[in-house]
């Protein structure tokens, strides 16, 4: 695969959203959606809490399925735009990738890709998706959202500025046999709900489940 970092400088806003040939990926530009703020610039002075995951880049992997290459590159996920951005030294500000459906996003140790599924519910959950599990037709999936109060400006001079915030939400799902999401709290019950057979029953009835790491655990267990 040709370089990344390359087309981008080479094509610019010219394949705006676009790929520009079956051997390159493209990035898009930067903008921020209007349904959160009344104008296109975010100042997050005066906002507390952070739109990223992680707010530091990580060394990572843009990873074209179809073709099996992979590019490296330093990515961080922002959940407040659900975008994946990524570093580039000629550039002031970061690059938001685009959101295809054969790339997958390696974030250190962390799988991300854009794609769109149906719940139990008949509901569509579409975005980034970080996979923290696969095996034996089994996925536990956690889609990220942000809870966001704009700043608010005072109105007399009896009142303060008062600052907006982000905080994260997280909302886990299992997969079975590429059917539909399932919800999935992190505690025994639900997860006894589910997976309603002695093997798992032979596992939580001497282990906890109040994390994703203990989900992870669980599964790989029941998946061996």
């Amino acid at each position: 695969m040709k370089n990344l970092l390359i087309v981008l400088l080479a094509f610019g806003s010219a394949v705006y959203g676009q790929t520009a040939n079956n051997d390159m990926i493209v990035f898009t530009s930067y903008q921020m959606p209007k349904t959160i703020y009344a104008t296109d610039a975010l100042n997050l002075y005066h906002v507390k809490g952070s739109p990223y995951l992680n707010s530091s880049f990580t060394e990572g992997k843009i990873v074209d399925t179809e073709k099996n290459n992979f590019q490296k590159a330093n990515l961080r996920y922002n959940f407040l735009h659900d975008v994946i951005e990524v570093q580039i030294e000629s550039e002031k500000n970061p690059v938001v990738l685009s959101k295809l459906k054969n790339i997958e996003y390696l974030i250190g140790e962390e799988k991300f890709y854009h794609s769109s599924f149906r719940t139990e519910n008949n509901e569509v959950v579409e975005g980034y998706f970080n996979e923290l599990f696969a095996g034996n037709n089994l996925k536990f999936l956690v889609k990220y959202k942000a809870d966001y109060t704009s700043p608010r400006i005072a109105v007399t001079g009896y009142e303060r500025n008062k600052p907006g915030k982000i905080s994260l939400h997280k909302d886990y799902f299992i997969q079975k046999d590429n059917g539909n999401l399932k919800e999935l709290k992190l505690n025994k019950r639900n997860i006894h709900m589910f997976f309603n057979d002695e093997k798992a029953s032979e596992y939580l009835n001497d282990h906890e489940i109040k994390s994703k790491n203990d989900v992870i655990d669980f599964l790989r267990f029941y998946t061996e």
